[in-house]
């Protein structure tokens, strides 16, 4: 048996090139499937995590999914506001335990801002663990933002660092708050949720920075008011209410995050809401929107999963078909081998054991580049996606992929090994046949 197994090994070793380059081919074949199916469960456990500890989300009136995706993902504009009253009216509700006012619309860059006030880090929950803050605390005061992990990173801010936000727009020629600066004082841990790529600011300091906006135009591109006379000044006109440094109580919100004193409640509370007079309003349930939504990506998922598998069985039926053809040329090695004693099953089982050695080769290489792959592009990913891919031991998807690339490359071998091994059987060392 050493025998065979030497010179089996020698017979590969003259052949290594070709060898080796369909075992790459098979190992960057296995490392797509692969990288596919491990993004889908990690972009899976992402969605359904991105946001916890909330039972349910209200907006107007318009698509779940679209209230789903601007309050949670920063992804989209909203229609339509609510106003601010509906939260103080949500909050007596018999079963209420909190509720947390959203306003969103404006940009650091392209990192949506989040308004709202300190509860939000209390009840919010990410990734299934509460917000923890990497550097920095809590914004107290109106001019004070907090930023998520891969907006401080990206930008390279630090505690103390001045920011200006964009009104209504991340693009290039979107209006500044130039007027209206925030300092960072806190930066959020790394959770792998959208929470790393937001910006967060009270609802004062929010309305502070609209402040004279009207229809969505900077109080800068306004006529300046003429100054009033010295005798103007030293008296205020009659009736009217002295300025004060105060900010503005907002009149309307985005959305409201609602957390419920029983989780068996949600239902008739989402009712309940839903029917309040004065205001057409919409409360969703985050995991069940979520579900929904990845339902309508389970297309494009199995696309991708579809493609994957056909670069791995082409890979493979290639890595066959060349040893289909280096196995021309070795006829007359075959035929060697059979006078010396071999038989036909024993050449089968080399053959085939060497073929599925190169493709039981590829396969490992295939899931060494899928480490090298979260290694290095685990980072990148998050920043532009908000998915993060974690160093793991297979998981069961991922050991069922391994044990039908196995099987396909069983297959994939036994034709050049068939093939051996019918020409043992017929050719000799007569040139005519074997040569």
């Amino acid at each position: 048996m050493m025998f065979w197994l030497k010179m089996a090994l020698a017979s590969a070793a003259s052949r290594k090139w070709v060898l080796a380059i369909s075992m790459l081919a098979i190992g960057v074949s296995s490392s797509v499937i692969l990288s596919v199916a491990q993004i889908r469960t990690e972009v899976r456990d992402s969605f359904s995590s991105a946001i916890t500890g909330v039972d349910l989300i209200v907006g107007s009136r318009d698509s779940p999914t679209e209230l789903l995706m601007y309050t949670v993902f920063g992804l989209g504009q909203a229609s339509r506001s609510m106003p601010f009253s509906a939260a103080e009216q949500i909050t007596a509700l018999p079963g209420v335990a909190w509720v947390v006012p959203l306003q969103l619309g404006d940009f650091y860059k392209d990192s949506p801002v989040i308004g709202t006030d300190a509860r939000f880090f209390q009840h919010v929950q990410a990734a299934n663990q509460a917000l923890r803050f990497a550097q920095g605390q809590v914004f107290s005061q109106d001019t004070q933002v907090v930023v998520g992990h891969d907006v401080a990173r990206k930008n390279g801010l630090q505690l103390g660092s001045p920011i200006v936000l964009s009104h209504g727009s991340n693009s290039p020629l979107a209006e500044k708050h130039s007027d209206s600066p925030f300092k960072v004082v806190g930066i959020l841990a790394a959770s792998g949720s959208p929470m790393d790529r937001k910006v967060i600011v009270s609802l004062a300091g929010f309305e502070r920075m609209h402040s004279g906006w009207g229809l969505g135009i900077s109080p800068k591109a306004l006529p300046t008011p003429q100054k009033p006379l010295a005798a103007d000044k030293a008296k205020p006109a009659e009736g009217a209410a002295a300025q004060t440094d105060e900010a503005p109580k907002p009149s309307r919100v985005t959305a409201l995050l609602v957390g419920l004193n029983s989780a068996s409640r949600v239902f008739g509370i989402g009712r309940t809401i839903e029917r309040m007079d004065g205001a057409s309003l919409m409360a969703i349930m985050p995991g069940v929107t979520l579900s929904k939504l990845w339902n309508t990506l389970a297309i494009g998922e199995s696309a991708l999963l579809f493609v994957g598998w056909l670069t791995a069985i082409s890979a493979m039926l290639s890595a066959a078909a060349t040893t289909l053809l280096s196995l021309q040329s070795r006829r007359r090695e075959l035929a060697i081998w059979r006078s010396l004693g071999a038989r036909p099953s024993a050449l089968l089982s080399l053959v085939m054991a060497e073929s599925m050695g190169v493709m039981l080769a590829g396969i490992v290489l295939g899931y060494g580049l899928l480490q090298l792959l979260i290694f290095w592009g685990s980072a990148i990913l998050r920043t532009l996606t908000g998915v993060t891919l974690h160093h793991s031991l297979p998981s069961p998807d991922t050991w069922l992929m391994l044990l039908l690339l196995l099987a396909f490359a069983w297959l994939a071998s036994l034709m050049p090994a068939l093939q051996a091994y019918r020409w043992s059987l017929q050719d000799s060392l007569n040139p005519k046949t074997s040569g």
